[in-house]
């Protein structure tokens, strides 16, 4: 029977078993105390979301980074609390651990544990990781819940992705929207996927498209440290062409932004606009509060902690997984000066019209 299935009632299951009704209770009472069923009033007796038995568990493994900037961070709860509302553990074990020890020895603690998946909260493989090569072959589903753009052609686990070049277009557009031509755009110039999605001919191409100013001017790229944001926001706003909104490759990057334009006694959002990327919580709180494309973290992980609660239905598939995370502009403070509408909120949520979601593919 599968999760969720309704049992027949006692009679009908005495009688399909030819057993006592007395029987079939003491059995049912066994399969609730493992927590392979759950009884409803009212409803009946269902197959539980935890059929793996009381003492299974998935496996997180990470690099056990507490950087707040990290995404695994805000992805875990959402995969922790998912678990919970199912009635299953979720074991955590360090990606170090795993690479010193051997692949029987993993392999070993997989099984004596009754680990049945395993979230894998990596990215930007070289296909050289230890670790790749264990979870392999430990024949076990493993999900990767934050991928980037060239994972796939390293990893055959089921993988999870935002499709960055649609989720920070958007940012930009919902600028456009605005009335906006003169866009400042902060990328990272040491991240892999540092043009979130883009190529420098593309993204000018998509700037023209849209019709924003295309200028090279306007286009900067900085390492994520507050010196070197702030040379790049002072190059932009004190620059030929000064903008009106600045794009911000993170959150994290527009936090130093709001400095660099404190210094110069530069208003946001009264004379500047700024927008950052991935939805850090904090934004919330920073004055002004910061718009943002939201990357929904959270809601990530309780995507992932659903999918490996299906993992029968794709884990022997010929073809791996992908799937494509949603994402959202959330409108706060930060760019309110050129809204179109004559009240605007404090805060309010845009979906994004492009979103795609792929369960699986076979």
């Amino acid at each position: 029977m599968k999760s969720g299935e309704r049992l027949s009632g006692e009679t009908q299951l005495a009688q399909d078993f030819n057993v006592s009704r007395v029987t079939v209770r003491e059995a049912l009472e066994v399969l609730e105390h493992e927590k392979l069923i759950k009884r409803v009033q009212g409803k009946g007796t269902f197959v539980s979301e935890n059929i793996r038995g009381r003492d299974a568990c998935f496996m997180e493994i990470s690099s056990n980074d507490n950087n707040f900037e990290s995404p695994s961070k805000y992805i875990c709860p959402g995969i922790e609390k998912r678990l919970n509302e199912a009635g299953i553990r979720l074991e955590r074990c360090s990606s170090q651990f795993i690479r010193n020890i051997s692949k029987g020895n993993a392999c070993s603690l997989f099984r004596e544990n009754l680990v049945q998946g395993i979230f894998l909260l990596e990215c930007n493989f070289t296909g050289r990781e230890p670790e790749i090569e264990i979870l392999k072959a430990s024949g076990l589903p493993v999900i990767v819940p934050h991928a980037h753009n060239n994972d796939r052609n390293i990893v055959n686990f089921a993988i999870m992705q935002s499709d960055n070049r649609l989720a920070f277009g958007d940012g930009l557009r919902h600028f456009a929207s605005q009335g906006h031509k003169k866009v400042g755009v902060i990328f990272s110039s040491t991240t892999i996927g540092g043009m979130r999605g883009f190529v420098p001919y593309d993204f000018k191409e998509f700037l023209n498209l849209n019709s924003f100013d295309s200028d090279d001017l306007l286009i900067k790229y900085a390492e994520y440290s507050k010196e070197a944001i702030n040379h790049a926001v002072r190059e932009l706003m004190l620059g030929p062409k000064s903008p009106t909104a600045i794009m911000c490759h993170s959150d994290f990057y527009a936090i130093h932004v709001y400095d660099a334009l404190k210094e110069l006694n530069i208003c946001i959002p009264e004379q500047v606009a700024v927008m950052g990327y991935c939805g850090y919580p904090g934004g919330q709180y920073i004055s002004p509060s910061l718009s943002t494309v939201d990357l929904m973290y959270e809601n990530v992980g309780r995507m992932a902690a659903d999918l490996m609660l299906k993992s029968d239905e794709w884990a022997k598939a010929p073809k791996s997984v992908t799937m494509i995370t949603p994402h959202r502009i959330l409108i706060r403070k930060s760019t309110e000066n050129k809204m179109k509408y004559s009240e605007t909120p404090e805060f309010c949520m845009i979906e994004s019209e492009g979103f795609r979601h792929e369960k699986y593919k076979k």
